[in-house]
C-alpha cells in the first residue's frame, strides 16, 4: 500500500503515466490514474516568561498533488496564550492556590478526504443477459477537480484553577467553531450512470461551553477517592448551503443513517414533518 509518496516509481509507473497505484482507501476501482503525493512542513515556537506568561505558535504547511488535476497548497496557523495569575506578586499571599490561568487559543485546521479527488474511478459489476453473467465496468466515483479543503476555525477562551495541591481542579472553556467547505459523499442518479462523487456542501457554526471539575476528597498511600464532574453544551447552526440551495437531503445510502434534511439557519437533527390538513373527500374533488 502506498499512502504518501514523493518521487515514487514502481514498475516504471509514476504519477505522470496512465498507471494506477492503490493507496489507503485510494480507491476501490480497477483502473485509473491516481498517485497521491502529500508533503507537510510544521513549525512550532513557544516562549514562556517565568512560567507566568506563555505564548505558543504553530504553523502547518500542506502540499498535495494527485493525478494531473489536483495541486493544492494550504497553510494552517494556530496560536495559544496563557496567563497564570497565581504567580503574580499580588496573589502570593493566597494559600493553597497552585494555578489560576486564563487562556485563549485560536487556530485553523483542514483535511482532504481519503479517497480519490482528481480522476474518475471504475469498478466491475456482473450483469446478466438472460443466458450468462458478463463483467461490466462503470464509474464508481466521479472526479471533482474543484474540491476544496475542508477547513475548521476555532476559538477557545478558558479558565483553569488548581487548589489544595492538586486536590481540586476546575477547568472552564467557551468555544466558537466554524466548519467551512464541508465534504460529503453524494450519490449520482442512475439516469446519469450511478456511482458517487465527493463535493463541498456548505458551512456550519458551533458555540458551546464546557466545565470539568475533578476532586480528590480522600488520598492516602492505601486508598484514593477520585470524583470527576463534567458538563457541556453545544449549539450548532447551518450557516450556508452551496449551489444556491436552502435545503439539502441526505440519503441513508450516502451516510449510513436514516434519511434526513438540513436547512439554512437550522440545526442538524431538527425533525421535519407535515401539517395535517384532514382527509381528501368527494366534496373536495367536486370543488376542483
Amino acid at each position: 500500500n502506498v499512502d504518501s509518496v514523493y518521487g515514487f516509481k514502481l514498475d516504471e509507473i509514476d504519477k505522470t503515466t496512465d498507471g494506477y497505484i492503490r493507496g489507503s482507501n485510494a480507491i476501490y476501482g480497477k483502473t485509473g490514474n491516481v498517485v497521491r503525493e502529500i508533503n507537510s512542513f510544521i513549525i512550532h515556537a513557544k516562549y514562556s516568561y517565568k512560567n507566568k506568561y506563555t505564548i505558543s505558535a504553530f504553523v502547518n504547511f500542506d502540499m498535495m498533488e494527485e493525478g494531473n488535476h489536483v495541486d493544492a497548497k494550504e497553510i494552517f496557523p494556530s496560536v495559544a496564550l496563557n496567563w497564570d495569575i497565581s504567580k503574580e506578586q499580588w496573589l502570593s499571599s493566597v494559600k493553597n492556590l497552585s494555578e489560576l490561568s486564563l487562556y485563549a487559543n485560536w487556530g485553523l485546521t483542514g483535511n482532504y478526504p481519503l479517497n480519490s479527488l482528481s480522476n474518475d474511478l471504475y469498478a466491475e459489476r456482473l450483469l446478466s443477459n438472460e443466458r450468462e453473467y458478463e463483467k461490466t465496468i462503470y464509474i464508481s466515483n466521479l472526479a471533482n477537480h474543484n474540491l476544496k479543503h475542508e477547513e475548521a476555525e476555532e476559538l477557545n477562551l478558558g479558565l483553569r484553577v488548581n487548589v489544595f495541591q492538586d486536590r481540586l481542579l476546575i477547568n472552564t472553556n467557551y468555544y466558537f467553531k466554524e466548519n467551512r467547505n464541508l465534504i460529503i459523499n453524494r450519490a449520482i442518479p442512475y439516469y446519469y450512470g450511478g456511482g458517487f462523487y465527493i463535493g463541498n456542501f456548505g458551512r456550519m457554526r458551533h458555540k458551546g461551553f464546557e466545565l470539568t471539575i475533578e476532586a480528590y476528597p480522600v488520598e492516602t498511600d492505601k486508598f484514593t477517592w477520585n470524583t470527576i464532574f463534567g458538563y457541556s453544551s453545544d449549539k450548532q447552526r447551518v450557516m450556508e448551503i452551496f449551489y444556491g440551495q436552502d435545503t439539502l437531503l441526505f440519503r441513508k445510502s450516502e451516510i449510513l443513517i436514516p434519511d434526513f434534511y438540513i436547512s439554512v439557519d437550522a440545526q442538524i437533527g431538527d425533525i421535519v414533518g407535515y401539517k395535517y390538513q384532514g382527509l381528501w373527500t368527494e366534496e373536495d374533488e367536486e370543488l376542483q
